[in-house]
C-alpha cells in the first residue's frame, strides 16, 4: 500500500507544492519579526501563529540557537551574533512539508557563510541525481561525492527521504537502521511524481548547527525544488528602540 502512495497525483503535487512554499514564507517572517533576546519558544509560538495564517496545521518545529544542539525549544534566548537553525514541517490539507531555514541576529561572519555555502554545495550537487530512471541510491552517490569535496564535510550528516502524508515514506532511498526500514528503492528508478526530501546539517563548535532541508519533486524531465528560497543566510538586524523623553 505505501509503494502506491509514492507517486502522487498533480493535485497530491499541488498541496505539498503549496505547503513548502507556507513552510518556508512562515519562517522567514518568524526570523523578521525576532529580536535579540526573544526565546526560542515564543519565536516557535509566533511560527505556529504564522503557519496557520498561511492555511497550514502546525505540526512541529526543531529549532537551536547559539552553540547549542538540543533541538526542542527552550526558555533559551537568541541573542545578537548567534545563528538559529529552524527546522518545521506543518501539513497542508493532509500533505506534509517539511522544511529548514537558517537566521544569524546580525551579519554572518565569515566562517557562518563558508559552512552555509558547503551546506548548499551539498544540497545542490545531490539534486543532480534527481531524474525518472535514476536509481535511488544515486541521490546518496552524488551527495556523499560533494561532501568528500568539503573542507567541513567530515562533520557533516546527509540524508534523503520521500515525503507525502509523512516524512519517511517511499520511495525509500537506503536502509535506515535509525528508523527502521528498508532501502528498497536504492536499486529502482525514481519515476514523476515522487517527492523527495535531501537534508545536510553540521553541529560546528564554533558557530552551532547550521542545516538546510529541501523538497523536489520529480518531474518528468528532472525534478522542481518546492519553497526554494531562504537558502542562504537570513540575516536580522536588530530594530532600534525607541522610548519617550521628559524633560
Amino acid at each position: 500500500m505505501e509503494e502506491l502512495r509514492a507517486i502522487k497525483t498533480e493535485h497530491e503535487l499541488e498541496h505539498i507544492k503549496a505547503g513548502a512554499a507556507a513552510i518556508v514564507d512562515s519562517m522567514l517572517a518568524s526570523f523578521r519579526n525576532a529580536q535579540p533576546g526573544i526565546a526560542e519558544t515564543d519565536l516557535v509560538e509566533r511560527l505556529r501563529l504564522e503557519q496557520s495564517q498561511r492555511g497550514l496545521t502546525f505540526d512541529y518545529a526543531l529549532i537551536t540557537s547559539g552553540l547549542t544542539f538540543g533541538r526542542a525549544p527552550s526558555n533559551r534566548t537568541w541573542n545578537t551574533g548567534e545563528v538559529l537553525s529552524l527546522d518545521t514541517a506543518g501539513y497542508c490539507h493532509g500533505y506534509l512539508a517539511d522544511m529548514a531555514r537558517m537566521a544569524v541576529m546580525g551579519t554572518p561572519i565569515p566562517l557562518m557563510q563558508d559552512l552555509l555555502d558547503e551546506i548548499r554545495f551539498v544540497q545542490d550537487e545531490a539534486r543532480s541525481a534527481v531524474a525518472p530512471g535514476r536509481l535511488g541510491r544515486e541521490i546518496y552517490d552524488a551527495g556523499y561525492r560533494a561532501v568528500g569535496k568539503c573542507k567541513f564535510g567530515q562533520s557533516f550528516g546527509f540524508v534523503a527521504h520521500g515525503l507525502g502524508l509523512i516524512s519517511h515514506e517511499a520511495p525509500r532511498l537506503r536502509y535506515n537502521d535509525e528508523i527502521g526500514y528498508e532501502g528498497t528503492y536504492a536499486e529502482r528508478p525514481l519515476e514523476a511524481g515522487m517527492v523527495i526530501s535531501i537534508e545536510t546539517g553540521i553541529k560546528h563548535p564554533e558557530v552551532g548547527f547550521v542545516k538546510l532541508e529541501d523538497t523536489l519533486a520529480v518531474t518528468k524531465t528532472g525534478w522542481e525544488a518546492y519553497g526554494d528560497w531562504g537558502r542562504d543566510w537570513n540575516s536580522v538586524q536588530p530594530r532600534k528602540q525607541h522610548g519617550f523623553r521628559c524633560d
